[in-house]
């Protein structure tokens, strides 16, 4: 594949070459008089030239625009990124119905030579232009100037460079350092002190307003047993509102008949057990069910199946249990326990459950709690400090 831009080269090669090749031999001399002649034409036109560039001419050509969206680049010095960002635009901008308009894209893509935007033509090995070039080429001579007008020039591109600034800093680190008297003994000094420097000494004092406490009485109690059948367990959900701090409260009394548990914000304070029942019997139940046992049922040696109804205890995790009556209906298990229970109590709503598991006849299923509570009745404003602004005096 070659590229249009390396055939015309090619051809415009082998054309000077021609030309030359027909004509009368080249001067250096008359090339240098028509470059200075050039020249000096320019410089008699420059003053001229520039009295023609301003705001009214500017007006009157096409596409005039007094605020270019390039506007914004025409006092930055960063000349590169100016041009870069339109490179960037240009790839993918739309081309509108002014083809003028058009024009700067189109030469924006063309110098970024942007593959993409450039148009591709199929040469053969055997096209004139590429056989002229390639003549040319095998023709050219290292002469300076040669008898075909072929002339061998390196072009070296110039590396590009950009400016970039940066700053340097010496970062600040906090020191640590010790001022004060060092005082060096050896065996022969002699001194004596009679001033103690004072040290700084970091006291805290309170100063302000404080309040006044009163402690008073509040029990609580419950009986619930006559809600509790024969065979069967029951939790009881209730509450004690404390309207102040905890001050001291006591499980005074405790009768369950025949098994239970005491919780106060789910916390096990009490509970009358046997060991076949130790663990969380909150909303425990009895269940009935129905299997079948198979094997020596009749103890003759023979093979029977028989289905066996049972009912039974089990924990609310499912869990299986069996216990008996204890024969202790009158609830004698904990009368008063008299234990401390402050620390499961909080100001506010306090969640009290009791369990209660009944076996054969109805019996108790109660507790009751008593103490007291402190709450605010008043303030006093006090100042601790004022010793300590004696001493600063």
């Amino acid at each position: 594949m070659k590229y249009l831009h390396l055939a015309a080269g090619l051809v415009a090669a082998c054309l000077i070459a021609s030309v030359q090749a027909a004509g009368p031999a080249f001067d250096p001399a008359q090339l240098t008089s028509k470059h200075d002649a050039g020249i000096d034409f320019a410089k008699s036109q420059l003053g001229k030239s520039a009295a023609n560039v301003n705001q009214t001419n500017a007006k009157n050509t096409p596409f005039y625009n007094p605020s270019p969206k390039q506007s914004a680049g025409f006092v930055s010095t960063d000349i590169f990124g100016i041009g870069s960002s339109r490179i960037t635009e240009c790839k993918t901008e739309a081309k509108g119905t002014d083809k003028v308009a058009n024009q700067e894209c189109e030469a924006v893509n063309f110098l970024a030579k942007n593959p993409d935007n450039r148009k591709r033509f199929q040469l053969s090995s055997n096209d004139p232009a590429v056989l002229a070039g390639r003549s040319a080429i095998n023709n050219a001579k290292k002469d300076m100037f040669s008898d075909n007008g072929c002339v061998l020039k390196t072009t070296t591109t110039p590396s590009q460079y950009r400016i970039e600034s940066c700053n340097e800093y010496n970062p600040v680190s906090a020191m640590n350092c010790v001022m004060g008297r060092e005082v060096v003994v050896n065996s022969a000094s002699n001194f004596m002190c009679d001033v103690t420097l004072n040290a700084l000494e970091q006291v805290n004092c309170n100063r302000g307003v404080s309040p006044v406490f009163a402690s008073y009485p509040q029990s609580w109690s419950v009986n619930r047993g006559s809600e509790v059948p024969e065979w069967s367990t029951r939790t009881f959900d209730m509450s004690i509102n404390i309207d102040g701090v905890p001050d001291q409260f006591t499980l005074d009394s405790y009768t369950v008949d025949n098994y239970g548990q005491l919780w106060i914000n789910d916390n096990l304070v009490y509970q009358n057990i046997v060991p076949s029942l130790n663990g969380d019997l909150r909303y425990s139940y009895f269940a009935t069910t129905t299997q079948e046992w198979c094997g020596d049922l009749w103890g003759d040696g023979g093979y029977a199946c028989q289905m066996q109804t049972t009912t039974g205890f089990f924990f609310r995790d499912g869990r299986p249990s069996s216990y008996g009556d204890d024969n202790c209906n009158a609830g004698c298990h904990g009368l008063n326990p008299n234990i401390n229970v402050t620390p499961y109590l909080r100001q506010g709503y306090n969640k009290i459950e009791l369990v209660c598991i009944n076996a054969k006849a109805v019996g108790p299923c109660a507790v009751s709690l008593s103490g007291s509570r402190k709450a605010i009745v008043g303030t006093t404003v006090s100042d601790g400090c004022q010793a300590l602004r004696q001493r600063t005096l």
